[in-house]
């Protein structure tokens, strides 16, 4: 069976259960050597936006920081097993700019030579994928290409990305659907009012505390 190394990026600012559920997921696959989280500061395809908790700045860099240590520290309470398969990668962050897949997947897959790597998105990545720095370099890059499906699981979903595209590695739609909730709704949220017990429920209790200031 080969093994691979999964590049798992986002913003994780703050990481969620939809997130949670990718990572578990991913965790449990006997395919999997290794899931390298990438913490962005800055999407490129978003506007730039600051941290507001009750409406006061927070420093970006710390609060992810912060944040995706409480999500470590969660897993470890809960006995997830695969840990040791995880590798937080911080040169994204650590750059406090806008940055870009291509270069920071080039730089890891320069430091694993040799060793396959599949790419992990959520479906709602699809649809501007194709605004994505050196698309079709990135997707030769990898091997194959894994979407996780927020609605009904269906190997149609990756129509959405254009047959050029599709071309250029192998495409999985995986069988594990999860939670449909973004980072922004929760920062939105917390920006000037308290949780609704709802969205509380689609957050990890102990990345909820890194709210409470």
């Amino acid at each position: 069976m080969k093994a691979y190394r999964v590049y798992f990026g986002g913003s994780f600012y703050p990481p969620h259960l939809g997130h949670d559920e990718m990572l578990l997921a991913l965790l449990a696959k006997p395919e999997v050597k290794a899931v390298h989280l990438v913490p962005t500061y800055q999407n490129p395809l978003k506007e730039s936006s600051q941290i507001l908790l009750r409406g006061a700045p927070v420093d970006k860099n710390k609060f992810i920081y912060q944040v995706m240590e409480a999500w470590m520290s969660s897993l470890k309470s809960r006995n997830v097993q695969g840990l040791e398969k995880i590798q937080i990668e911080w040169l994204e962050l650590e750059q406090s700019k806008a940055t870009y897949t291509f270069d920071t997947l080039s730089k890891l897959s320069e430091q694993y030579p040799d060793e396959p790597w599949a790419l992990c998105v959520g479906d709602d990545c699809l649809d501007g994928l194709e605004k994505w720095k050196h698309i079709d370099a990135l997707l030769e890059k990898i091997e194959e290409f894994w979407v996780f499906p927020r609605g009904k699981v269906e190997m149609s979903l990756v129509e959405r990305v254009s047959p050029g595209l599709r071309s250029l590695c192998v495409w999985r739609v995986m069988t594990e659907k999860v939670m449909e909730v973004s980072s922004t709704e929760i920062r939105d949220f917390f920006e000037g009012a308290d949780a609704s017990r709802e969205l509380l429920g689609k957050m990890l209790p102990e990345v909820a505390t890194c709210f409470r200031r």
